[in-house]
């Protein structure tokens, strides 16, 4: 079932956004070791059906040393390697050539920036711009998602301000979610409610994630740490082909993938449950329903009984 590893290497960024999902900030204390790290790229390397490795954070590189190690082994694994970052190293364009060459040579081969109004408070456009240019100078692939509310100004602004950079990557814009320091420090009205819930399906693509918290989780979503069912265990507890069979055997997370969250909402509102029509993503969908513990084990048997009729029909090559 997997076939991408993510690796969340710490919570401490050098910003500390008010929407941030995770919390994070430069008080932030935890972060892998380079062996638990090396350990379980290795099993990725190991697993023919996992081909990448993203590192994130926080922001993996303040870690750079450790992030640099990371990347030439999982690319001495036969793994293809991202990063995700603010690009607030930008500011010093001479130190970022330097540091984009030696990921280059490591193996690194995608970059993913993160811009919007509140990561930019903290990085000037200026300085991820920078960061964006010399990362196509240096031959890695650039990413870059922008974070929208309810008024799209931002993005405009955002975009406008990254040009010529921005025509040379892949963007990818997504709506603010209700959850961590958002749920806070926004108000209701700045969310986008962008899907009709009957036609929310998980985006879970085959990712499982090590998290700075220690846990493996089932995907990479920003509210994959909020939700009790998505978190695996630990490495100390599991490996990562444990962690596949937990998730292939869970009924939940099965009917979940095979029927997505329509027959959730469905079952949910027949027992009474209140399930909105539209939620801002599939995420937020999962999370709402989920979270709910209640609701869960009101729909044990109706989950289990939905599981079984699914995987005969699997069975039966239906």
């Amino acid at each position: 079932m997997f076939s991408r590893l993510g690796i969340g290497i710490t919570d401490k960024c050098s910003a500390a956004c008010e929407m941030c999902c995770f919390g994070c900030s430069p008080a932030g204390k935890r972060t892998l070791s380079r062996e638990l790290m090396m350990d379980v790229i290795r099993q990725a390397g190991e697993a023919e059906e996992i081909r990448s490795v993203g590192f994130s954070g926080g922001e993996a590189f303040l870690y750079f040393d450790l992030l640099l190690e990371c990347t030439a082994y999982a690319h001495a694994q036969g793994l293809k390697v991202s990063v995700n970052s603010n690009g607030f190293w930008g500011k010093n364009e001479k130190r970022a050539r330097e540091m984009l060459r030696e990921l280059k040579t490591a193996g690194m081969g995608l970059i993913c920036f993160s811009a919007d109004t509140y990561h930019q408070q903290y990085v000037p456009l200026e300085d991820l711009r920078t960061a964006m240019r010399l990362t196509h100078e240096a031959g890695i692939e650039v990413d870059l998602s922008i974070m929208r509310t309810a008024q799209p100004d931002g993005i405009v602004y955002v975009a406008e301000a990254l040009r010529p950079e921005i025509y040379d990557a892949t963007v990818t814009y997504y709506p603010m979610l209700p959850v961590g320091k958002a749920l806070e420090n926004m108000k209701e009205a700045d969310f986008v409610d962008s899907i009709r819930t009957q036609a929310a399906r998980c985006t879970f693509n085959g990712i499982v994630t090590l998290c700075f918290d220690g846990n493996y989780y089932m995907c990479c979503s920003q509210f994959c740490t909020d939700i009790p069912r998505l978190k695996l265990g630990t490495p100390g507890e599991m490996t990562l082909r444990d962690a596949e069979t937990r998730v292939a055997s869970d009924d939940y997370l099965y009917v979940m993938l095979m029927n997505g969250f329509g027959w959730y909402a469905d079952q949910a509102r027949a027992l009474g449950y209140d399930i909105p029509e539209r939620v801002c993503t599939a995420c937020h969908c999962c999370y709402l329903i989920f979270r709910n513990e209640k609701l869960l084990e009101d729909l044990k048997e109706r989950v289990e009984e939905e599981a079984g009729r699914l995987r005969i029909q699997h069975l039966l090559g239906q």
